[in-house]
Protein backbone atom coordinates (compact mmCIF):
# COMPACT_ATOMS: atom_id res chain seq x y z
CA UNK A 1 0.00 0.00 0.00
CA UNK A 2 1.48 3.54 -0.93
CA UNK A 3 1.31 6.27 1.09
CA UNK A 4 -1.53 8.22 -0.19
CA UNK A 5 -3.66 5.01 0.12
CA UNK A 6 -2.52 4.16 3.39
CA UNK A 7 -3.40 7.91 4.55
CA UNK A 8 -6.69 7.52 3.03
CA UNK A 9 -7.49 4.34 4.51
CA UNK A 10 -6.51 5.49 8.17
CA UNK A 11 -7.96 9.15 7.37
CA UNK A 12 -4.74 11.09 8.03
CA UNK A 13 -2.67 13.08 5.76
CA UNK A 14 0.46 12.02 3.76
CA UNK A 15 2.34 15.07 6.03
CA UNK A 16 1.02 13.22 8.98
CA UNK A 17 2.59 9.54 8.17
CA UNK A 18 6.12 11.17 7.08
CA UNK A 19 5.85 13.16 10.50
CA UNK A 20 5.55 9.67 12.12
CA UNK A 21 8.05 8.30 10.22
CA UNK A 22 10.54 11.18 10.54
CA UNK A 23 9.86 10.74 14.25
CA UNK A 24 11.28 7.15 14.83
CA UNK A 25 7.70 5.90 15.39
CA UNK A 26 7.58 3.40 12.63
CA UNK A 27 9.26 2.39 9.61
CA UNK A 28 7.75 1.50 6.40
CA UNK A 29 9.49 -0.02 3.97
CA UNK A 30 10.52 1.52 0.36
CA UNK A 31 10.85 0.12 -2.82
CA UNK A 32 14.18 -0.09 -4.48
CA UNK A 33 13.92 0.78 -7.57
CA UNK A 34 11.99 4.25 -6.84
CA UNK A 35 12.20 4.58 -2.97
CA UNK A 36 8.37 5.23 -2.51
CA UNK A 37 7.53 3.84 0.86
CA UNK A 38 5.76 0.67 0.91
CA UNK A 39 3.07 0.18 4.13
CA UNK A 40 2.14 -3.33 4.96
CA UNK A 41 -0.59 -4.21 7.33
CA UNK A 42 1.53 -4.04 10.32
CA UNK A 43 2.36 -0.98 9.28
CA UNK A 44 -1.26 0.30 8.89
CA UNK A 45 -1.81 -1.47 12.45
CA UNK A 46 1.16 0.65 13.98
CA UNK A 47 -0.52 4.11 12.95
CA UNK A 48 -4.06 3.14 14.32
CA UNK A 49 -1.97 2.69 17.47
CA UNK A 50 -0.08 6.26 16.98
CA UNK A 51 -3.61 7.63 16.16
CA UNK A 52 -5.71 6.10 19.26
CA UNK A 53 -2.28 7.06 21.73
CA UNK A 54 -2.68 10.48 20.32
CA UNK A 55 -6.54 10.79 20.85
CA UNK A 56 -5.73 10.15 23.91
CA UNK A 57 -3.54 13.23 24.19
CA UNK A 58 -0.53 11.74 24.42
CA UNK A 59 2.95 13.50 23.52
CA UNK A 60 4.90 12.13 21.23
CA UNK A 61 7.69 11.51 23.52
CA UNK A 62 5.69 9.62 25.21
CA UNK A 63 4.00 7.44 22.74
CA UNK A 64 7.56 6.82 21.63
CA UNK A 65 8.31 5.14 25.18
CA UNK A 66 5.37 2.91 24.98
CA UNK A 67 4.21 2.41 21.09
CA UNK A 68 6.05 -1.53 21.54
CA UNK A 69 4.29 -1.96 24.53
CA UNK A 70 0.93 -0.80 22.80
CA UNK A 71 0.64 -2.98 20.54
CA UNK A 72 1.67 -5.91 22.30
CA UNK A 73 -1.09 -4.93 24.20
CA UNK A 74 0.86 -4.70 27.76
CA UNK A 75 -1.16 -2.87 29.95
CA UNK A 76 1.37 -2.09 32.65
CA UNK A 77 3.58 -0.51 30.54
CA UNK A 78 1.30 2.08 29.15
CA UNK A 79 -0.19 2.58 32.80
CA UNK A 80 1.92 5.29 33.81
CA UNK A 81 2.22 7.63 30.84
CA UNK A 82 -1.80 7.26 30.81
CA UNK A 83 -1.95 7.96 34.77
CA UNK A 84 0.15 10.89 34.25
CA UNK A 85 -2.23 12.61 31.46
CA UNK A 86 -5.42 11.74 33.85
CA UNK A 87 -4.24 13.59 36.12
CA UNK A 88 -3.73 16.61 33.81
CA UNK A 89 -6.32 16.40 32.17
CA UNK A 90 -8.53 16.06 35.36
CA UNK A 91 -6.57 19.25 36.71
CA UNK A 92 -7.27 20.94 33.70
CA UNK A 93 -10.86 20.14 33.71
CA UNK A 94 -11.12 21.28 37.57
CA UNK A 95 -10.01 24.55 36.84
CA UNK A 96 -12.54 25.17 34.14
CA UNK A 97 -14.96 24.64 36.03
CA UNK A 98 -13.50 26.82 38.82
CA UNK A 99 -13.00 29.56 36.23
CA UNK A 100 -17.09 28.61 34.79
CA UNK A 101 -18.36 29.46 37.89
CA UNK A 102 -16.59 32.38 38.36
CA UNK A 103 -18.30 33.72 35.14
CA UNK A 104 -21.39 32.31 35.90
CA UNK A 105 -20.77 34.33 38.81
CA UNK A 106 -20.63 37.56 36.92
CA UNK A 107 -23.39 36.49 34.59
CA UNK A 108 -26.00 36.28 37.43
CA UNK A 109 -25.42 39.98 38.18
CA UNK A 110 -28.51 42.47 38.50
CA UNK A 111 -27.96 44.09 34.77
CA UNK A 112 -28.62 46.90 36.72
CA UNK A 113 -25.79 47.36 38.59
CA UNK A 114 -23.96 50.05 38.58
CA UNK A 115 -20.62 49.95 37.00
CA UNK A 116 -18.30 50.67 39.51
CA UNK A 117 -19.87 47.72 41.52
CA UNK A 118 -19.27 45.50 38.09
CA UNK A 119 -15.49 46.46 38.27
CA UNK A 120 -15.25 46.12 41.81
CA UNK A 121 -16.55 42.70 41.16
CA UNK A 122 -14.35 42.18 38.56
CA UNK A 123 -11.25 43.36 40.22
CA UNK A 124 -12.12 41.52 43.15
CA UNK A 125 -12.71 37.77 41.06
CA UNK A 126 -9.10 38.60 39.67
CA UNK A 127 -7.38 39.23 42.91
CA UNK A 128 -9.06 35.90 44.52
CA UNK A 129 -7.79 33.97 40.99
CA UNK A 130 -4.71 35.19 41.62
CA UNK A 131 -4.47 33.96 45.45
CA UNK A 132 -5.81 31.00 44.78
CA UNK A 133 -3.14 30.04 42.00
CA UNK A 134 -0.42 31.53 44.04
CA UNK A 135 -1.54 29.31 47.30
CA UNK A 136 -1.96 26.17 45.20
CA UNK A 137 1.57 26.52 43.60
CA UNK A 138 3.70 27.48 46.49
CA UNK A 139 3.42 24.68 48.20
CA UNK A 140 6.62 22.39 48.53
CA UNK A 141 7.36 18.80 49.85
CA UNK A 142 10.51 20.13 52.55
CA UNK A 143 10.01 17.27 54.70
CA UNK A 144 10.74 14.83 51.74
CA UNK A 145 8.22 12.44 51.71
CA UNK A 146 9.64 10.41 49.08
CA UNK A 147 12.92 9.70 51.09
CA UNK A 148 10.56 8.73 54.27
CA UNK A 149 8.61 5.89 52.40
CA UNK A 150 9.96 2.78 53.08
CA UNK A 151 10.67 3.52 57.43
CA UNK A 152 7.69 5.74 57.24
CA UNK A 153 5.03 2.29 58.73
CA UNK A 154 8.35 1.72 61.59
CA UNK A 155 8.42 5.12 62.37
CA UNK A 156 4.73 5.95 63.76
CA UNK A 157 5.19 2.94 66.00
CA UNK A 158 8.41 3.63 67.44
CA UNK A 159 7.07 7.44 68.31
CA UNK A 160 10.49 8.43 69.67
CA UNK A 161 10.00 12.62 68.50
CA UNK A 162 9.68 14.54 72.16
CA UNK A 163 6.12 16.04 71.10
CA UNK A 164 4.86 12.02 70.34
CA UNK A 165 2.54 13.28 67.08
CA UNK A 166 2.37 9.73 66.23
CA UNK A 167 0.93 8.69 69.48
CA UNK A 168 -1.87 6.26 69.92
CA UNK A 169 -1.78 5.91 66.05
CA UNK A 170 -3.59 2.69 65.66
CA UNK A 171 -6.36 3.74 68.23
CA UNK A 172 -6.86 7.00 66.07
CA UNK A 173 -7.13 5.44 62.60
CA UNK A 174 -9.65 3.20 64.33
CA UNK A 175 -12.02 6.40 65.48
CA UNK A 176 -11.49 7.71 61.45
CA UNK A 177 -12.26 4.84 60.30
CA UNK A 178 -15.34 4.27 62.70
CA UNK A 179 -16.36 7.67 62.03
CA UNK A 180 -16.11 6.93 58.48
CA UNK A 181 -18.22 3.78 58.68
CA UNK A 182 -17.63 2.65 55.83
CA UNK A 183 -20.71 0.15 53.94
CA UNK A 184 -19.82 -2.84 51.47
CA UNK A 185 -19.32 -1.15 48.43
CA UNK A 186 -19.01 2.80 48.99
CA UNK A 187 -17.21 4.53 47.25
CA UNK A 188 -14.14 6.17 50.07
CA UNK A 189 -11.23 8.48 49.25
CA UNK A 190 -8.69 9.39 51.57
CA UNK A 191 -6.49 12.38 50.72
CA UNK A 192 -2.68 12.02 51.88
CA UNK A 193 -3.22 8.27 51.63
CA UNK A 194 0.77 7.95 52.32
CA UNK A 195 1.23 3.71 52.95
CA UNK A 196 -2.20 3.08 53.31
CA UNK A 197 -2.58 2.56 56.63
CA UNK A 198 -6.00 4.45 57.15
CA UNK A 199 -7.55 2.89 53.62
CA UNK A 200 -6.41 -0.28 54.48
CA UNK A 201 -8.79 -0.14 56.96
CA UNK A 202 -12.11 0.78 55.05
CA UNK A 203 -10.52 -1.58 52.27
CA UNK A 204 -11.12 -4.29 54.62
CA UNK A 205 -14.59 -3.06 55.24
CA UNK A 206 -15.52 -3.73 51.71
CA UNK A 207 -15.32 -0.13 50.46
CA UNK A 208 -14.09 0.64 47.08
CA UNK A 209 -11.37 2.76 48.41
CA UNK A 210 -9.26 5.43 45.97
CA UNK A 211 -6.08 7.38 47.69
CA UNK A 212 -4.36 10.66 46.69
CA UNK A 213 -0.37 11.47 47.72
CA UNK A 214 1.46 13.82 46.27
CA UNK A 215 4.39 11.39 47.28
CA UNK A 216 5.14 8.84 44.57
CA UNK A 217 7.14 6.65 46.94
CA UNK A 218 4.48 6.72 49.33
CA UNK A 219 1.97 5.68 46.82
CA UNK A 220 4.54 2.53 45.24
CA UNK A 221 4.57 1.31 49.27
CA UNK A 222 1.11 1.57 49.48
CA UNK A 223 0.49 0.02 45.94
CA UNK A 224 2.78 -3.26 47.61
CA UNK A 225 0.67 -3.65 50.68
CA UNK A 226 -2.95 -2.83 49.03
CA UNK A 227 -2.76 -3.51 45.32
CA UNK A 228 -6.35 -3.54 44.91
CA UNK A 229 -6.83 0.57 45.82
CA UNK A 230 -6.91 2.81 42.87
CA UNK A 231 -3.56 5.56 43.95
CA UNK A 232 -3.56 8.70 41.89
CA UNK A 233 -0.56 11.41 42.56
CA UNK A 234 -1.55 14.44 43.29
CA UNK A 235 -1.57 17.72 45.68
CA UNK A 236 -4.45 18.23 47.94
CA UNK A 237 -5.63 21.16 47.03
CA UNK A 238 -5.82 20.16 43.20
CA UNK A 239 -7.09 16.87 43.57
CA UNK A 240 -6.74 15.04 40.24
CA UNK A 241 -10.40 13.75 40.03
CA UNK A 242 -12.95 15.28 37.82
CA UNK A 243 -16.72 15.02 38.67
CA UNK A 244 -16.48 11.53 40.41
CA UNK A 245 -18.84 11.39 43.79
CA UNK A 246 -17.66 9.76 47.10
CA UNK A 247 -19.54 8.40 49.70
CA UNK A 248 -16.84 9.50 52.52
CA UNK A 249 -13.73 10.63 52.31
CA UNK A 250 -10.70 10.39 55.08
CA UNK A 251 -7.61 11.84 55.39
CA UNK A 252 -5.11 12.07 58.74
CA UNK A 253 -2.18 13.42 59.94
CA UNK A 254 -2.06 15.34 56.30
CA UNK A 255 -2.89 19.07 56.73
CA UNK A 256 -0.52 20.11 59.26
CA UNK A 257 1.07 20.57 55.86
CA UNK A 258 -0.22 23.25 54.66
CA UNK A 259 -1.17 27.28 55.81
CA UNK A 260 -4.36 27.74 57.04
CA UNK A 261 -5.49 29.15 54.27
CA UNK A 262 -4.34 25.90 52.06
CA UNK A 263 -5.94 23.96 54.30
CA UNK A 264 -9.28 25.74 53.23
CA UNK A 265 -8.29 25.14 49.39
CA UNK A 266 -7.93 21.51 50.42
CA UNK A 267 -11.17 21.08 52.26
CA UNK A 268 -12.65 22.94 49.65
CA UNK A 269 -11.44 20.24 47.00
CA UNK A 270 -12.67 17.52 49.31
CA UNK A 271 -16.43 18.78 49.46
CA UNK A 272 -16.17 18.98 45.46
CA UNK A 273 -15.56 15.49 45.39
CA UNK A 274 -18.59 14.24 48.61
CA UNK A 275 -21.99 13.08 48.09
CA UNK A 276 -24.55 15.14 49.10
CA UNK A 277 -25.06 12.57 51.40
CA UNK A 278 -21.68 11.85 51.92
CA UNK A 279 -19.18 12.25 55.38
CA UNK A 280 -15.82 13.54 55.87
CA UNK A 281 -13.82 12.65 58.66
CA UNK A 282 -10.63 14.80 59.44
CA UNK A 283 -7.98 13.56 62.14
CA UNK A 284 -5.06 15.85 62.69
CA UNK A 285 -2.60 17.48 64.85
CA UNK A 286 -4.79 21.08 66.04
CA UNK A 287 -4.75 23.36 68.79
CA UNK A 288 -7.89 24.25 70.20
CA UNK A 289 -7.44 28.16 69.18
CA UNK A 290 -4.76 30.23 69.23
CA UNK A 291 -4.52 30.70 73.28
CA UNK A 292 -4.22 27.06 73.51
CA UNK A 293 -1.29 27.04 71.10
CA UNK A 294 0.25 30.00 73.40
CA UNK A 295 -0.40 28.61 76.05
CA UNK A 296 1.49 24.58 75.00
CA UNK A 297 4.67 26.66 73.71
CA UNK A 298 4.70 28.28 76.93
CA UNK A 299 4.50 25.50 78.79
CA UNK A 300 7.14 23.30 76.49
CA UNK A 301 9.40 26.58 76.72
CA UNK A 302 9.06 26.13 80.90
CA UNK A 303 10.25 22.70 80.62
CA UNK A 304 13.41 23.66 78.31
CA UNK A 305 12.00 21.38 75.34
CA UNK A 306 13.35 23.53 72.85
CA UNK A 307 13.06 20.91 69.91
CA UNK A 308 9.73 20.38 70.75
CA UNK A 309 8.80 24.31 70.25
CA UNK A 310 10.89 24.29 67.22
CA UNK A 311 8.70 21.28 65.70
CA UNK A 312 5.66 23.19 65.98
CA UNK A 313 6.62 26.43 64.30
CA UNK A 314 7.86 23.85 61.45
CA UNK A 315 5.04 22.75 60.99
CA UNK A 316 1.30 24.08 60.26
CA UNK A 317 -1.23 22.65 63.17
CA UNK A 318 -4.39 23.81 62.56
CA UNK A 319 -6.74 26.22 64.71
CA UNK A 320 -9.71 24.21 65.43
CA UNK A 321 -11.72 26.90 66.42
CA UNK A 322 -10.83 28.32 62.68
CA UNK A 323 -11.31 25.47 60.64
CA UNK A 324 -14.97 24.75 62.22
CA UNK A 325 -15.79 28.43 61.68
CA UNK A 326 -14.77 28.15 57.56
CA UNK A 327 -16.60 24.90 57.48
CA UNK A 328 -19.63 25.98 59.40
CA UNK A 329 -20.29 27.84 56.39
CA UNK A 330 -21.10 25.00 54.42
CA UNK A 331 -21.53 22.10 56.76
CA UNK A 332 -22.40 20.23 59.94
CA UNK A 333 -19.35 19.92 62.02
CA UNK A 334 -18.48 17.78 65.31
CA UNK A 335 -15.37 18.03 66.78
CA UNK A 336 -13.38 15.93 69.38
CA UNK A 337 -9.74 16.00 71.22
CA UNK A 338 -7.87 12.39 70.97
CA UNK A 339 -5.24 13.13 72.88
CA UNK A 340 -2.58 16.16 73.60
CA UNK A 341 -2.16 16.94 69.53
CA UNK A 342 -4.43 15.25 67.82
CA UNK A 343 -8.29 16.37 66.54
CA UNK A 344 -10.67 14.72 65.03
CA UNK A 345 -13.47 16.60 62.68
CA UNK A 346 -16.83 15.14 61.63
CA UNK A 347 -18.30 16.77 58.77
CA UNK A 348 -21.46 16.47 56.62
CA UNK A 349 -22.61 18.74 53.96
CA UNK A 350 -26.13 20.63 55.17
CA UNK A 351 -29.35 20.43 53.59
CA UNK A 352 -29.70 22.21 50.14
CA UNK A 353 -26.46 23.88 50.70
Amino acid sequence: MKIQEAAAALGMTTRALRFYEQKGLLSPMKQEDNGYRVFREADIDRLRTISALRELNLSLEHIRCCIDEAEAGQMEALRPYLTEKRQVLALQYTELKRLLGLLDNLLDMDHNQKGEVVVKKLHHIGEQSRRYQKLRSDWTDRWNFDAQATQYDNAVYVNTDPLRVHADYEQILDRVCQEAAPKPGERGLEVGIGTGNLAGRCLLLEAEMTGVDQSAAMLERCQEKWPSIRLLQGNMMALPLADEKFDFIVTSYALHHLTDEQKEIALEEMGRLLDSEGRLVVADLMFIDQAHRAAFIADLEAKGDTCSVEAIHDEFFADRSRLISWLEQRYEVTAAQLNHLMHLLVVRKKKGV
